[in-house]
């Protein structure tokens, strides 16, 4: 028996897209976007590294993404 289709009546509230900050691993330009499971997530569109954390909105992506460092960034 198949899982019922989550019909989510919500309607996605427009976004102002800001500039999120280059790629800590090549330096290449991110972009956010909606997985095939309706979270999202930021990801490099030159390298293809990702954030590893998903999100319910763009919104939550995009400021993980501005908050993450750069992975090889010794403090």
């Amino acid at each position: 028996m198949a899982r019922p289709k989550n019909e989510d009546k919500t309607e996605e509230v427009p976004r102002v897209a800001r500039a999120l900050k280059d790629c800590p691993k090549c330096g290449g330009k991110a972009e956010t976007y909606r997985d095939h499971h309706g979270l999202w997530r930021c990801a490099c569109k030159d390298c293809g590294f990702w954030d590893s954390r998903v999100w319910g909105t763009g919104a939550e992506a995009e400021q993980s993404w501005q908050d993450s460092g750069d992975p090889n960034q010794v403090e």
